[in-house]
């Protein structure tokens, strides 16, 4: 690339000497003093502070060797090259041919273009076409920017150099390191082909083809782009950066990662704001975490890599001896005899981690990092949005403006005037007034203890109720703590949850998922929806799931006309390995289950109560406890009616259901408006089997 740039430039100017049909001559116009004599049989007039002038071109030095039949000299200290009242070119050594119009300079050469300044050793310089290079190492400097490399090429008509091998332009807010770049001298503006890493304080770009902006600081990269902050890396098709406002954006196959935070976000345009640690990204967006089905959180660092895991062995008196017990062939371990110090064990650890990923997109998507005390202000205020004030402040009615009219005027008169019945107390005979009573001295401090021991046991109650616990955060208001927010038409997948919704938030503060507006959630056999859900994520786990307000659970039962039903005002959902393991419900819990024997579903059970308690196996209830204030019947299913087979707020929505990563991701690409419907080859594993409905029911007054 670099090579026919050079060839393309060349050419061009290469016209300028084939316009030439005879070289002109180069003329003496001045000298101190000159001798004439002849060096090896060849005519040679000696210069002294001569003057020579070639077509536009004027050289000095302090002396010279002119050989007039070949019309050429050479030329020695402090040698000037003028050109065009602009170009001056300095050397200690200069050869110069007027037939082809090279000038070869040597020791100390420097040429002046205005503000820009070329230094180097040797330099080959076109008089006629106005183009210079060196291949042995050079430098550029213009103001604040300084340019280095091995080889250069110098365009003075154009201002264009080129810098080939160990480019280095060092400015006042930048450093860059490129193999190939192109400089301007008028716009200030370095063009990069090939791998070009530029540094400005805490951020680094990347980029194979590209432009960097010396005076706005504006970047732009459209070849294996890379923009990494910290533990931030962006990375895009297209990728542009602006150093003094911030702000950046990337398009196609953008890939968003945050080490430290441990997220990664995928799109194909996204905007990015360095002072907010911002970014948005508005076009096939979606961010992949990954979990786990075991906790390696607590492994020891040095053995880990071994792969073995530390025990320790009982203590015994010193004049006693105890061995290991063996074990089976397979895992013989050597006796270890025990004085006075435990001995340690080393068992090798075969447990595999099985690593699954949860993805999640929308239609746009929006993260940034904040203090943990940002944080929870701002959650604090979208838990306010939309509670109706009822204080007395509120509730107080606004004063009334004056009226514009007379009549108006008036009437607000009247209400203005004072009552002075007052006055004549006795008007309509004596007045007997009542006893007044004996005011009630209240012990106000006993009455907070009392407030406060209540709350205090209230609050117990809620810690230790499996409905209301929740995982405390401890981090300091300073933390800074990542934020995901997803907008419409918000979708998750996971191999085993799938989840829709209008809207998701995510914190790494606490692990918690929150989706909002008639969100969805499928666990295998089971759909869950709720006005708002919160799923909980525990050492790259699923720890637990929060139904709020409008709960409700079906499970399927192989048959569609048949679904096990659950609804309260909150249901809480607790998982193990993943799986959807036991849910509690509160408030108005209402459930109905279809009992199946011989092939066929027999009975319908249809309980309400003040809390429930399932528990499941296989995806499916395995037990049910009622607990408190219990009215439940059993009806035939032969003698239902439809609209006894469904609990109030019924919802099934099998349609919605994402299918796989890939149908959410390609959905989203495609903007399809087609609805997604599970293969019929590929049936739920709970549909799949006969389901196994003799339900364990417990009755708790």
């Amino acid at each position: 690339m670099f090579k026919y740039l050079i060839t393309f430039f060349l050419f061009l100017f290469s016209g300028f000497v084939m316009a030439q049909k005879k070289p002109t001559k180069v003329i003496l116009v001045s000298s101190d003093r000159t001798i004439f004599s002849k060096v090896n049989g060849v005519d040679v007039v000696k210069v002294y502070r001569g003057t020579f002038q070639h077509e536009n071109t004027t050289l000095q030095s302090d002396s010279a060797y002119f050989y007039q039949a070949k019309n050429a000299f050479d030329a020695f200290g402090h040698v000037i090259i003028h050109q065009a009242d602009t170009l001056n070119i300095y050397s200690d050594l200069l050869n110069y041919n007027g037939n082809t119009h090279i000038a070869i300079l040597t020791n100390n050469v420097q040429m002046v273009d205005k503000d820009a300044v070329l230094t180097t050793n040797h330099l080959n310089y076109n008089t006629l076409t106005r183009y210079g290079t060196y291949t042995d190492g050079g430098k550029l400097t213009q103001n604040e920017n300084t340019l280095v490399s091995r080889n250069g090429y110098y365009f003075a008509v154009s201002r264009d150099a080129y810098f080939r091998y160990n480019v280095v332009l060092t400015g006042k807010d930048a450093l860059v390191k490129s193999d190939t770049m192109r400089y301007n001298s008028n716009s200030k503006i370095a063009y990069f082909y090939g791998p070009t890493h530029i540094y400005q304080k805490t951020d680094t770009l990347y980029t194979e083809n590209g432009t960097y902006n010396t005076i706005t600081r504006q970047a732009f990269g459209t070849k294996n782009n890379r923009y990494q902050q910290n533990s931030k890396t962006l990375v895009g098709d297209t990728l542009y950066f602006d150093d003094i406002t911030g702000y950046g954006r990337a398009t196609r196959h953008i890939i968003f990662n945050d080490t430290e935070q441990k997220i990664t976000l995928h799109g194909d345009l996204a905007n990015y704001f360095k002072k907010q640690e911002r970014t948005v990204v508005t076009r096939n967006a979606y961010v992949t975490f990954v979990t786990e089905q075991r906790d390696s959180v607590n492994k020891d660092s040095v053995i880990h890599p071994e792969k073995y895991t530390v025990k320790k062995a009982s203590v015994t008196a010193p004049t006693q001896k105890s061995t290991v017990k063996k074990a089976s062939p397979a895992k013989q371990q050597p006796k270890v005899t025990v004085a006075e110090k435990p001995v340690v064990r080393l068992t090798r650890d075969t447990v595999i981690i099985k690593r699954d990923s949860i993805y999640m997109t929308g239609d746009s998507l929006e993260t940034y990092i904040s203090t943990f005390k940002a944080l929870k202000t701002r959650q604090e205020q979208m838990r306010l949005y939309g509670i109706r004030d009822t204080s007395a402040a509120a509730r107080a009615k606004p004063k009334r403006k004056k009226g514009k009219n007379e009549l108006e005027a008036q009437q607000l008169d009247l209400r203005n005037l004072k009552d002075t019945t007052y006055l004549h107390r006795e008007f309509f005979g004596k007045v007997i007034l009542p006893k007044p009573e004996k005011k009630r001295v209240i012990d106000t401090a006993a009455l907070n203890a009392l407030k406060k021991v209540r709350l205090d046991s209230i609050r117990k109650v809620m810690e230790n109720d499996p409905v209301y616990k929740s995982r405390k955060v401890m981090l300091s208001d300073t933390a800074r703590v990542r934020t995901i927010n997803v907008w419409n038409h918000a979708k998750i997948f996971k191999s085993d949850l799938q989840a829709v919704a209008d809207s998701i938030t995510f914190s790494n503060s606490d692990s918690l998922i929150r989706l909002y507006v008639k969100p969805i959630i499928w666990t295998e056999g089971s759909q869950l929806s709720a006005d708002t859900i919160y799923l909980q994520l525990k050492n790259k786990k699923l720890d637990n799931m929060d139904l709020i307000r409008s709960s409700f659970v079906v499970n399927t039962q192989g048959d569609s006309t048949y679904f096990n039903q659950v609804s309260g005002k909150k249901i809480r959902g607790i998982f193990q390995n993943n799986k959807l393991h036991t849910l509690f419900v509160d408030g108005n819990s209402e459930s109905i289950y279809f009992t199946y024997e011989n092939n066929a579903f027999t009975n319908m059970n249809h309980s309400l109560s003040s809390r429930i308690r399932i528990f499941l196996k296989d995806n499916k209830p395995s037990e049910i406890v009622l607990i408190s204030k219990v009215d439940a019947n059993i009806v035939p299913v032969k003698a239902l009616k439809d609209d006894q087979k469904i609990l109030k707020g019924f919802l099934w929505k099998p349609k919605e259901r994402p299918i796989s990563k890939e149908s959410i991701i390609r959905g989203n690409r495609e903007k399809s408006k087609k609805t997604v419907v599970p293969p019929k080859q590929k049936p739920d594993p709970v549909i799949k089997q006969k389901p196994d409905l003799a339900l364990k029911s417990t009755v708790i007054p």
